[in-house]
């Protein structure tokens, strides 16, 4: 009888406490925020190394269309805002002539403040 005693004790502390349940989920949490943190780290240096090996793609697109024809694309276009009026069809442009595989896709997320900084 005194086996099944120690038994039934036994099996009734196997389980955990609120305690140690507690102190497990906050190691969790802990863990799973820093490697979230991290990766959103790795997605912005993406992002950002995309967008400069854009701009030498449109670089030497530029210096290709000038060596070839003596002037840039759209050089004589006068817009309101002429980066953002003229960029698209500059690009489009290069494509045609085979100088850029494809127009860069526009940059999300980013609106311009002035002319000198960015938010998101």
């Amino acid at each position: 009888m005194n086996k099944d005693r120690q038994k039934k004790y036994f099996l009734s502390e196997m389980g955990f406490t609120l305690i140690e349940l507690l102190v497990v989920i906050a190691i969790i949490v802990v863990l799973a925020s820093t490697v979230l943190a991290s990766v959103n780290s790795a997605r912005a240096k993406a992002r950002d190394a995309r967008r400069m090996s854009d701009f030498k793609a449109i670089s030497t697109a530029l210096a290709f269309y000038f060596d070839k024809y003596g002037r840039y694309p759209n050089e004589s276009a006068v817009a309101t805002n002429p980066w953002s009026d003229n960029f698209n069809s500059m690009a489009q442009q290069l494509v045609t002539e085979g100088f850029l595989p494809s127009v860069p896709p526009a940059s999300q997320g980013y609106i311009a403040k002035d002319n000198n900084s960015f938010t998101t």
